[in-house]
């Protein structure tokens, strides 16, 4: 996705922020006395930044010499074209002095040459960037030039996106890092000299000098490292100068329109945006590294996830964002949270979010202004696919009595887009008859979230609705809103201040909005918006107590006309609020004497209810004890049965005893019977014989 050199000139070349001028001459004279070769200082203002390097007239030979080899290689028109931008350079004597006159013509020449080479394409996108390390450009301004003059994908993208990336410590080009800069000091320009002199024969001179002096240079310039290094790691990283250039975002957003697919006008839901293929979740995480892929294939989810991310670290920078919020934009970046993959829905997420940051009230007006059907059913789609995927059945009863609810990104993405602008102008728009079948969706989709980021500000999100006149779903706002409060701050309540929500409420704006909404007149808004502060938020009581409307508003909410669990959060906050304010204290002794009793009345009702409680506690533990009385006796009773049972098995084992000796009898009767059965056949035998013999006879 390079642009080859000698392609399709672009004129935009020319309109490039940068500027490059010679203004002056410096002729200074060494350690020894001896004359130093005559620099050029070149002031270079890019994007706003200026900054000046010295350059001698052998490094304009030297970077002539470079492109009249990189021209040569030009188609014969182009060769043409570059060789009038650069012609040959100004004489110069060797063997006597310039004076003044000769030096300023030689400069407003060498000046003539250099902004003739600024204005070629071909020299802007040189791959081997000869210029811009002539000019010791930073990495975000070359890249940003190059961007500006193409106007399309390509390396410089990934090139840009390196070089403002927070994570890394900015480099410095080679010619400053690897080398000491000869005009800093008369003392550094004697000890190059030292290292450099040469005899009369040509030889080397005074190599131990020389040698003390190479060793003195190069302490020095690792002085000048550690002082860098230390320089980077003391101060934040802030965003480059080229990014806060609008010309730089503005392509940008071109290039988002022209890869995404033009989005749609607002109350247009029926063309929706043709966007090119998504990649496959996990083939591209989201800190950027899938990038360097696009380099060589163009591929646009990379591009996009490049431009995205580029985006965010713009918006997040509030010196970046000099424009405000428009709903281009807004426009641009909504469509993308479709995708599928993480690595282009999250950036864009995160450039939407950094826009909602850095201007509230642009911020809402931009979203109002594209606010459309289609906006709050890809909104509600947010919700309602990552809802889905938290519901999924776990594969076991062990882990699904273990699992905790985690926090879904998409659904949180949604909730803090929505609650960043619902003000005035968003809320007039998202009221509307037309969006009301969506609007059901998105409530019902954030009311059903196991978020509890995502719940708590639907809570607030249907808190301001019913401050809205006119809003025809007043009744069931205000059912669902206390249906979450029982559900969020009963007892026992979750640890909301762990879930984000509080950082987001504690920015100054959010704030305000909060505070408004507790000092509402409407019980309902005025309570949730309470419990949402003291559970949620945890404010300290210094501010509390620097946010005068919300001192007012706790001394109503402490009066004896509403609730005790209310009234007394009420005056805990405003009296810790005032204990640590000396300026803050009750006027009178009415207000006092409010704050008194609603903690009075607070005591009270809790000493009820815990009275309540041991009464409960008492009759369960009589109930616990009769339990157990009758258990005892249960065990007696099978003790008893436990003896006749022994009593029954003791007869049962005599009577098998018994069973056994007769058992014994009858076998020996039986064998008796035998034997005479046997002698009285064997008689009757002899009879038989005997009666025989006397017949005989």
């Amino acid at each position: 996705m390079a642009v080859a050199a000698g392609a399709a000139e672009l004129s935009a070349a020319e309109d490039l922020p940068i500027a490059v001028s010679i203004p002056r001459t410096e002729t200074g004279r060494g350690f020894l006395g001896q004359s130093l070769p005559t620099a050029y200082v070149v002031q270079i203002v890019a994007f706003g930044e200026n900054h000046e390097v010295s350059k001698s007239f052998e490094d304009f030979e030297k970077v002539h010499a470079e492109f009249t080899q990189f021209f040569k290689g030009m188609p014969s028109q182009v060769r043409l074209k570059l060789s009038y931008a650069l012609p040959p350079l100004p004489t110069v004597s060797w063997y006597k002095p310039d004076s003044p006159r000769t030096l300023d013509d030689r400069r407003t020449k060498l000046e003539s040459v250099l902004q003739r080479l600024l204005q070629q394409s071909e020299v802007v996108h040189d791959a081997d960037e000869r210029l811009w390390r002539f000019l010791q450009l930073p990495q975000a301004a070359r890249a940003a030039a190059r961007l500006l003059a193409s106007k399309s994908t390509g390396p410089w993208l990934q090139s840009l996106w390196e070089a403002s990336d927070p994570c890394r410590a900015p480099v410095d080009p080679p010619e400053k890092s690897e080398k000491v800069e000869r005009s800093s000091s008369e003392a550094v320009n004697a000890l190059y000299n030292l290292t450099v002199s040469r005899s009369d024969d040509g030889r080397s001179a005074y190599p131990s000098i020389k040698a003390i002096a190479r060793d003195l240079l190069s302490s020095k310039a690792g002085e000048r490292r550690g002082e860098r290094a230390e320089a980077v790691s003391a101060s934040p990283p802030s965003l480059p100068a080229a990014l806060k250039c609008p010309a730089v975002e503005d392509v940008l957003l071109q290039l988002l329109a022209e890869l995404g697919g033009e989005p749609p006008m607002p109350c247009e839901p029926e063309t929706a945006p043709e966007r090119a293929p998504e990649r496959e979740p996990g083939e591209c995480d989201s800190s950027g590294d899938c990038t360097a892929e696009f380099v060589e294939s163009g591929a646009p989810d990379a591009c996009v996830t490049v431009i995205c991310e580029l985006l965010s670290r713009i918006y997040a920078d509030s010196a970046g964002l000099e424009r405000p919020v428009h709903s281009r934009r807004v426009q641009l970046l909504l469509p993308l949270l479709r995708a599928p993959g993480e690595a282009v829905w999250r950036p864009a997420g995160e450039a939407l979010l950094a826009l909602a940051r850095a201007d509230r009230a642009a911020w809402c007006e931009a979203l109002g202004a594209s606010l459309s059907t289609e906006t709050m059913q890809l909104l509600a789609d947010l919700c309602t696919e990552a809802g889905a995927l938290a519901a999924q059945p776990s594969p076991s009863p062990e882990s699904a009595e273990s699992a905790q609810p985690t926090p879904e990104p998409k659904q949180r993405l949604a909730a803090e887009l929505l609650l960043r602008g619902f003000d005035a102008p968003l809320v007039c728009r998202f009221v509307l008859p037309d969006l009301a079948e969506s609007r059901k969706r998105l409530l019902n989709a954030l009311f059903m979230s196991q978020d509890l980021f995502a719940r708590l500000t639907v809570a607030l999100l249907l808190a301001r609705l019913l401050l809205e006149p006119g809003y025809a779903e007043a009744d069931r706002s205000e059912a669902g809103l206390l249906a979450l409060r029982r559900e969020l701050f009963q007892p026992p309540a979750a640890d909301l201040a762990g879930v984000g929500l509080g950082a987001v409420l504690s920015e100054d704006s959010l704030w305000t909005w909060l505070c408004r909404l507790l000092a509402s007149e409407n019980d309902a808004v005025s309570s949730c918006s309470l419990l949402v502060m003291v559970h949620a938020v945890r404010p300290c009581p210094e501010r509390v107590s620097r946010t005068p409307a919300l001192m007012t508003a706790l001394t109503q909410l402490a009066k004896p006309d509403g609730e005790p669990e209310i009234r007394g959060l009420a005056a805990r906050l405003s009296l810790d609020a005032r204990r640590v304010s000396e300026t803050s204290a009750p006027q009178d002794a009415g207000e006092l004497s409010v704050l008194c009793s609603a903690l009075a009345a607070t005591t009270d009702a809790t000493s009820e209810a815990q009275a309540a409680e041991h009464s409960s506690l008492g009759e369960a533990v009589a109930g616990v004890r009769s339990q157990w009385q009758a258990a005892k006796d249960v065990e007696a009773s099978w003790q008893d049965v436990a003896e006749r049972l022994a009593q029954l098995t003791d007869g049962a084992d005599s009577w098998r005893r018994s069973l056994a000796t007769a058992d014994g009898a009858v076998k020996t009767a039986e064998a008796a019977q035998l034997a005479s059965s046997e002698a009285l056949g064997a008689q009757r035998e002899l009879r038989k014989e005997a009666e025989s013999a006397a017949r005989g006879a």
